[in-house]
C-alpha cells in the first residue's frame, strides 16, 4: 500500500512536472526573446552614433566651405564699384522716365483724342488734343509738356492751311 501510494505520488508529480514544462515552453514561445532584443538595441545604438557623427561632419563641412574645395567654385567676373552701379542706376532711371513719358502721352492721346467734333467751341484738330482748354487741363494734371500745349494753342488759332 505504501508502494502504491508512492507510485501515485510519483505519477502525480510527473504530471505536475509535465504541466510545468508545457507551461514553461508556452511562456518561452510567447515571451519576447530578450537576448535578441538586446542585440538589436546595441546595433541600433551603434547606427544612431554613426549617423550623429556623420551629421556633425556634414554640418561642419557646410559651415566651413573653404575646407571643402569640391563644394564651391570661383565665378568669373568682378564686382562693380559704387560709381559703376550709380551710373547703371542713372541709365535705368533715364530709360524708365522716357518710357513713363511715352505711356503718359499715349494715355493722354487716348483720353483727349476720343470723339471727332467740337469741344469747348473749337473745331476738332488732328492730334491728341482738340482745344487749348483741354491742353491746359492736361498740362495742369501733368499729362502734357508745355511744348505740346503751345502746339495745340497754335493749331487752334492759326488757319488749317498754315499749320
Amino acid at each position: 500500500m505504501a508502494l502504491q501510494r508512492c507510485d501515485d505520488d510519483m505519477r502525480l508529480l510527473q504530471l505536475e512536472v509535465a504541466e510545468l514544462q508545457r507551461s514553461l515552453s508556452v511562456t518561452h514561445k510567447t515571451a519576447p526573446d530578450v537576448v535578441s532584443y538586446d542585440r538589436q538595441i546595441a546595433a541600433l545604438k551603434a547606427d544612431v552614433l554613426r549617423a550623429r557623427n556623420e551629421a556633425e561632419g556634414l554640418g561642419a563641412a557646410l559651415e566651413a566651405p573653404a575646407e571643402c574645395r569640391d563644394r564651391w567654385r570661383v565665378l568669373p567676373g568682378r564686382l562693380p564699384s559704387r560709381e559703376e552701379l550709380a551710373a547703371r542706376v542713372a541709365t535705368i532711371e533715364e530709360r524708365l522716365a522716357a518710357r513713363k513719358d511715352l505711356a503718359v502721352q499715349a494715355s493722354a492721346a487716348a483720353w483727349l483724342g476720343g470723339a471727332a467734333g467740337t469741344r469747348c467751341g473749337f473745331a476738332y484738330l488732328p492730334g491728341p488734343q482738340s482745344c487749348p482748354a483741354e491742353a491746359l487741363v492736361a498740362q495742369h494734371l501733368g499729362i502734357l509738356c508745355p511744348e505740346t500745349v503751345l502746339r495745340v494753342v497754335l493749331q487752334c488759332l492759326l488757319p488749317p492751311d498754315s499749320a
